[in-house]
């Protein structure tokens, strides 16, 4: 009998402390709205270039704490390279052949590790970000600083950018007229991306 109560009560503290836990700590998943913009520029030997994502999909995971800041756990941000616009047909061929388009369909970003900074009420303001990015098929680190956060609508805004080397994912920069014409090396992506919590199906 005193095993029996002892096994009870060791059961109740461990329930009581799965409960106090659950209730400090919620997890949120938000997905990225169409709203999303997402360019990317960049320079040749004639002029600038600048190339739109008309679709760009994922998802943000926030664990919220009564106790700490906001967490981001997870984020995975997909955008088709099929989507991507340069204002020109030409530029938008070369850009697909140079990406691999038909190999590797989609640039991936997947997170590692997220810093949230947040202000003396405890609202998030930036955020530093490591992470994985594939473009053409290969994976590289890739670290985003000062990231900026900010409520919007139902969910929350990021915004930032971030310049990379197209020839890091061993990507040729595109060019033109036997190569009279040639594209730079480094690319600079802007973005604003927009999400909103998912609601739960009834």
């Amino acid at each position: 009998m005193k095993h029996r109560l002892i096994i009870l009560a060791w059961a109740l503290i461990i329930s009581l402390s799965v409960g106090a836990w659950s209730q400090r700590n919620s997890l949120t998943t938000y997905s990225v709205s169409e709203n999303s913009r997402l360019r990317v520029e960049g320079t040749s030997t004639i002029h600038a270039w600048t190339c739109e994502a008309h679709s760009v999909s994922g998802t943000v995971e926030v664990e919220s704490n009564l106790d700490t800041s906001p967490k981001i756990v997870s984020t995975q941000i997909v955008i088709p390279v099929a989507d991507l616009d340069c204002d020109n047909a030409t530029m938008n061929k070369k850009m697909l052949k140079a990406l691999g388009s038909e190999t590797s369909p989609n640039i991936l970003f997947e997170l590692d590790d997220a810093v949230v900074s947040t202000d003396q009420a405890g609202n998030p303001t930036h955020v530093d970000v490591d992470g994985w990015l594939m473009i053409a098929g290969r994976t590289r680190p890739i670290e985003l600083t000062e990231i900026s956060i900010s409520r919007a609508f139902e969910g929350l805004e990021f915004s930032g950018s971030v310049k990379l080397l197209m020839s890091d994912f061993g990507v040729k920069p595109p060019t033109a007229l036997l190569g009279t014409i040639k594209t730079g090396d480094q690319v600079e992506i802007h973005f604003n991306l927009l999400v909103s919590e998912e609601k739960e199906s009834s």
